[in-house]
């Protein structure tokens, strides 16, 4: 009797055992994460081809809007995500744009790689950054760097090139684009502005306020062509009687220096013209810091009218640039041609000049 009960024991145990694996497992494969839908799941749920859906997710206008609708309703309620990798794969495209700019210090760059990256996502494109501190050197290998992972088109500041850089996209056979300067005769197309002609707008606000000496203090001109074609605006216009011209660090610290240099020299000028509203605020700080009324001693005119331009005390004259209808334009002309074929056309911008009170 006492064998049969540790028997019967041992058996109940043995089971409860086997049933608490077994509960166990099915628990554990509850809560494993959902498998992820693959292509051949949505094209089998939406009864349709996997060719089908590839073409749908490559935006082809072969397929119908009833079908392409269809099969995106069915992407979302799966969820399925394709892999990057696997599209640039099937495809023979990755999708990809790559971006040269000097730097992302300054708001006017930061401004135009935003628009640009907003709408190259709207056209299904993805941006790739890299900055070049002006140097050819470092764009021509920082373009290497972008080639090589699969940019399908280089969009690049100014009109200056090196030869291996044109060499190197010759080579990948890419298209490219030149932004911030405008020229239609430039061996690439090229969406930006006159800057000569752009620097007249001050110059003619200067007649208007009867301003006759002017203090011009620029950023370096070395591998910089759109400073150096607004100074050429400035040199070529004979109305002045007297035309200072200081090069500094591009910064608040040099708008600083150069203002330091003017209150020095006991010449003051009637007006500061500064090519970047980053030297203005430096220019601005050391004015106030001497007690230099602003305009009524000297004015004070900036470039590029960054956001903050309009809150400096007093609000900074300044000319606007429209970077984020450059960005807006570089990236329809680049998705058109590597989409259609369409050929990139140049776009001519234009500047406005923001009277405020500085001048």
């Amino acid at each position: 009797m006492r064998n049969k009960c540790k028997r019967l024991h041992e058996s109940i145990t043995h089971l409860t055992f086997e049933r608490f694996v077994y509960y166990s497992r099915m628990s554990s494969i509850r809560n494993l994460p959902k498998k992820k839908a693959t292509l051949k799941d949505v094209a089998r749920t939406a009864n349709v081809s996997i060719a089908t859906v590839s073409r749908v997710l490559n935006n082809s206008p072969s397929v119908t809007k009833k079908t392409k609708d269809h099969v995106n309703d069915v992407i979302q309620k799966l969820s399925f995500s394709p892999s990057p990798m696997a599209r640039a794969l099937n495809s023979g495209r990755t999708r990809t744009v790559g971006a040269l700019v000097p730097t992302l210090d300054h708001a006017i760059f930061s401004k135009f790689l935003e628009a640009l990256e907003k709408r190259l996502s709207d056209h299904k494109h993805s941006l790739v950054i890299s900055t070049t501190n002006g140097s050819p050197k470092t764009e021509f290998e920082q373009a290497t760097a972008l080639l090589n992972m699969g940019a399908e088109a280089l969009i690049v500041s100014g009109k200056q090139r090196s030869l291996e850089f044109d060499a190197l996209v010759k080579r990948f056979n890419v298209p490219v684009i030149i932004t911030s300067y405008y020229d239609p005769n430039a061996d690439y197309p090229s969406i930006g502005y006159d800057n000569a002609a752009i620097s007249k707008l001050a110059l003619n606000h200067f007649i208007e306020k009867q301003y006759n000496t002017v203090a011009v203090i620029h950023g370096p001109t070395t591998d910089n062509d759109r400073t150096r074609d607004r100074l050429e605006g400035i040199k070529s216009d004979n109305r002045f009687s007297d035309v200072n011209y200081m090069e500094v660090a591009l910064s608040i610290d040099g708008g600083c220096q150069a203002t330091r240099r003017i209150i020095s020299s006991g010449q003051r000028p009637d007006v500061i013209f500064c090519l970047s509203d980053v030297l203005a605020l430096g220019v601005l700080f050391e004015l106030q810091r001497n007690n230099i009324s602003i305009p009524n001693d000297v004015a004070v005119m900036g470039f590029d009218n960054l956001e903050w331009a309009e809150h400096t005390v007093p609000p900074l004259t300044s000319i606007e640039l429209s970077v984020k209808d450059m960005g807006k334009h570089a990236a329809d002309e680049v998705c058109s041609f590597l989409n259609t074929g369409k050929p990139i056309d140049s776009v001519k911008l234009s500047g406005h000049l923001l009277k405020r009170e500085t001048t």
